[in-house]
């Protein structure tokens, strides 16, 4: 008889039920092999009986929070069939409007729990590396960002190299360049990532328009910027590293 739960909490390898030796042999497949991705989900309050309407009582959990509450249970041996862990974040890449919150709650956690696993690669994903900043075109708007983040992760040298081969172009950059110091100072990122490899700020690609492909948008914006060839060349080569290999 089927458990009626199960289209809750479905079971993708079932070859591991069949004997002992199968479920030595395939135990954990589901995961050793696929990067796991989690976002933030809505939670409805449980209800005794499934048929009584939902209520409208409902809350959101955060991808960091369902991706603790997905570890909590599991064993250490359990927690090495783990290769890659994808967390789409719905916060800003810098918290630039409110520079008083903390840009990430959870990264103390997320960076002991990189540092107890180092086999483990974890990437916090940003949307396009969204900064919040609607008057800036998409293509500038994910430069940005890159190079705050290359800023707050790996300090001042290595952003600033970024925003001068790319970026001097707004009062904006020199904002989130600052704000990218100023965050990696308050909020001890340099100390709580300092010598860990398997932490990645990753972005999602930059969207397209129409038919129009990252590359195509991001030669049209720098053409409005009037920005040479070996600019947009810049542009296309960072643009590609992030999005390839984070930052």
């Amino acid at each position: 008889m089927a458990n009626p739960a199960d289209h809750l909490h479905p079971t993708y390898n079932k070859v591991k039920f069949v004997n002992k030796q199968l479920y030595a042999e395939t135990a954990g497949l589901e995961i050793r092999f696929n990067a796991l991705l989690f976002s933030a989900q809505l939670v409805a309050p449980f209800r005794p009986d499934p048929h009584l309407p939902a209520g409208r009582n409902t809350y959101r959990n955060s991808a960091e929070q369902w991706f603790f509450t997905f570890i909590a249970p599991m064993t250490p041996r359990k927690l090495e069939w783990l290769s890659t862990v994808i967390i789409a974040t719905e916060v800003k890449s810098l918290s630039l409007m409110n520079p008083e919150a903390p840009a990430m709650l959870d990264l103390p956690a997320l960076a002991m729990f990189c540092k107890q696993h180092p086999k483990i690669d974890l990437r916090y994903q940003f949307q396009d590396f969204n900064i919040g900043f609607s008057n800036l075109d998409r293509a500038l708007t994910f430069l940005t960002a890159g190079m705050a983040l290359t800023t707050a992760r790996h300090g001042n040298e290595a952003g600033l190299k970024v925003k001068q081969a790319l970026l001097d172009l707004s009062i904006v950059i020199d904002l989130a360049y600052i704000e990218a110091q100023r965050w990696r100072e308050v909020w001890n990122i340099k100390r709580l990532l300092e010598g860990v490899e398997n932490f990645i700020f990753w972005p999602t690609t930059p969207s397209t328009e129409g038919e129009l492909s990252a590359s195509q948008r991001f030669k049209h914006q720098a053409e409005s910027h009037g920005l040479s060839d070996t600019d947009l060349n810049d542009w296309l080569r960072y643009g590609k590293m992030w999005t390839r290999n984070g930052i």
